[in-house]
């Protein structure tokens, strides 16, 4: 009886010691998940483009600043996507010497979103409300049309790979996730 009773708990043991050895392994697998894209990211191809977004949001940013009224945010929106389109068709260029295809283009609904949501205010700010023209985001700042943000699509295709991705991008260089 007590040789059943020790291969019982030998057995029981080994049990514990396999179920303890595989909680790890699914913890990882859960933090993990699957991602059949995940690929394009890693080869840093996403990183590049969304460095360079960060330059051309910058650029434009500071081409409209101080230069157009509340009133006039139509035009100041129309003077950031001349500065903004030659730089985003640029960018479909670039990628073409890593062998990968950027596509980039405004996304109306996500800055509408993040105008409502993520607009820069505070009691000690002295800002105005957020509006989005298009994918971008202008704020009123001193009576004037100032280019906060844009939002945008991006998509990165190489080989056998593909990624998409939103990103809203700050003026003067600030990048944040949409």
């Amino acid at each position: 009886m007590s040789r059943k009773r020790e291969r019982a708990q030998l057995v029981l043991a080994a049990a514990v010691l396999v179920a303890v050895a595989l909680v790890p392994m699914v913890v990882a697998y859960h933090q993990l998940g699957y991602d059949g894209d995940v690929r394009a990211v890693d080869d840093g191809s996403l990183d590049r483009a969304t460095a360079y977004l960060d330059r051309v949001v910058a650029n434009a940013s500071g081409t409209v600043a101080g230069r157009y009224g509340w009133q006039s945010r139509g035009a100041a929106a129309a003077d950031a996507n001349r500065t903004l389109d030659p730089d985003l068709r640029r960018l479909d260029t670039v990628g073409l010497a890593e062998d990968v295809v950027y596509r980039v283009s405004q996304n109306d609904s996500a800055a509408a979103a993040w105008a409502s949501e993520a607009c820069p205010t505070g009691p000690m700010r002295e800002f105005g409300p957020c509006r989005a023209d298009g994918g971008l985001v202008f704020q009123r700042r001193a009576g004037e049309a100032h280019l906060v943000a844009v939002a945008l699509d991006l998509r990165v295709v190489a080989d056998d790979r593909s990624t998409r991705l939103t990103v809203v991008v700050r003026g003067y260089g600030r990048r944040v996730g949409a």
